[in-house]
């Protein structure tokens, strides 16, 4: 019998789960009440069943191997104090531009860009570097617990100068052990034949059965993993973004658009399009919509100006209606941007009416305060109606920043206040130059005819 079912498809046994976590309270007893562990980490390890089976699965099944894992992690985590490593205390690193989240690749996976000329070998910065890599892992895992990440080692324009062994043995370590079953696979673009010898040696520390997870690929090679809106300019992409960064304090900000001339009927229109759930002997709370900029999303391409509604949790971009291709012969992606509004934690879900069409990559997760989250939607190809389709994105606010698996589950069951939000789907026209296929052609001939 399967206890979890990952978001890769992998089946976790519930009595493989259960043997890793009771050796590990049972010979580990001594580190445990000795205070070798954060007793939060322990307390998840005992109530999160796919935390444990996490793992299981980066050791392969293998009980003993895994105990040895959680025994290196949680020690780690707790003379690391990653728990509390805070963003306001990187600042200088995170304003370097060395290391983001940006887009998503083919599977709809965030990908966590690591752009190597940008870094320089410097002792005095190792750990702050360390704990900016370790900080960007603990926040995908904390928001995203069930999905795997991308990591971009960018080092198109690197030399000697950017390469730093020390700082790559640390981020091997935490694919293998400290972070597990994290790393979907790690793509490494454009590097110089002067650090390929180096390479090799990297290559080396890892397990023979992870090897597979590092490609390295140039120009050619990447329009396997990134579509081209996901791909810089210099990968022969269309993507040109560039990375500026924002505290928490700016990103809690709200901009406005620049005309207000539609004001007070797109709120109204905003209001109408929001339901809360309440307890029957109370109104729902009022709702401020408004007709906002919204920021640019990571994981699909902009298309003029985004209409955003607010909520008492969320701010949600486009708020109204999602565009998508129905012409292209390949998939259609667009993305729907969630920025978390509170002062707490917030879990969000994305429903939708017609889950044979679509591809929802993230359909569930946590955003934190002032944070923000894309969820890439996709249109498969073969579907071209899509007029009657709904997304439902339902939040609700949490009490705890990184809940459990099952913590989260029981917050939505015990939620007293879940806001929803829905998204009808629309048919983008279709540009006049674009260029259909011809059994497409005759078929949109025949409609204008008929």
């Amino acid at each position: 019998m399967a206890e979890n079912i990952d978001a890769d498809g992998e089946e976790i046994a519930s009595d493989e789960i259960r043997e890793l976590r009771r050796r590990f309270l049972d010979e580990r007893r001594k580190e445990i009440n000795g205070g070798t562990y954060d007793r939060r980490d322990v307390d998840r390890f005992e109530k999160d069943d796919h935390y444990v089976g996490l793992f299981l699965k980066s050791r392969y099944g293998n009980v003993g191997d895994a105990l040895t894992a959680v025994h290196t992690s949680l020690e780690w985590r707790k003379q690391f104090a990653i728990a509390d490593v805070r963003e306001e205390d990187l600042r200088p690193q995170f304003e370097s531009g060395l290391l983001y989240f940006h887009g998503r690749d083919r599977e709809g996976r965030a990908i966590l860009w690591f752009v190597g000329r940008l870094h320089r070998r410097d002792a005095s910065q190792l750990d702050a570097h360390k704990r900016l890599l370790a900080h960007h892992f603990e926040r995908h895992c904390a928001e995203n617990p069930r999905e795997q990440l991308v990591v971009a080692m960018d080092m198109h324009g690197a030399g000697l100068a950017n390469l730093d062994m020390d700082l790559v043995s640390f981020m091997v370590s935490c694919f293998e052990t400290l972070f597990p079953h994290m790393l979907a696979y790690l793509i490494v673009y454009d590097l110089p034949w002067m650090l390929q010898a180096a390479w090799r040696i990297v290559r080396s520390w890892l397990d023979p059965r992870g090897v597979d997870v590092v490609k390295v690929v140039g120009r050619k090679e990447i329009v396997s993993y990134f579509d081209a809106e996901n791909r810089p300019e210099h990968m022969g992409g269309v993507d040109a973004f560039r990375f500026v960064y924002r505290g928490p304090e700016e990103r809690r900000k709200v901009t406005f658009a620049d005309s207000f001339d539609d004001t007070a009927q797109s709120a109204a229109a905003d209001a109408a399009n929001v339901e809360y759930s309440t307890p029957a002997n109370e109104n729902p709370p009022p709702f401020p919509g408004f007709d906002g900029a919204a920021a640019p999303p990571t994981g699909a391409r902009r298309r003029g100006r985004r209409k955003s509604v607010t909520g008492p949790l969320l701010v949600i971009s486009p708020g109204t209606e999602l565009e998508l291709a129905t012409d292209n012969a390949a998939d259609s992606s667009e993305a729907i941007t969630l920025t978390n509004r509170s002062e707490k934690a917030v879990a969000f879900k994305v429903k939708i009416t017609s889950p044979q069409k679509y591809r929802v990559r993230p359909s569930s997760g946590v955003i934190q305060p002032g944070a923000s989250a894309d969820v890439t939607v996709s249109l498969q190809s073969g579907f071209s109606s899509v007029a009657r389709d709904k997304f439902l994105i339902m939040s609700t606010e949490l009490e705890e920043r990184q809940p459990s698996a099952d913590g989260l589950a029981a917050a939505w069951n015990n939620a007293s206040s879940v806001f929803k939000h829905r998204l009808h789907c629309r048919a983008r026209p279709i540009a006049d130059d674009a260029v259909l296929p011809l059994d497409r052609q005759v078929s949109k001939l025949t409609d204008q005819m008929s």
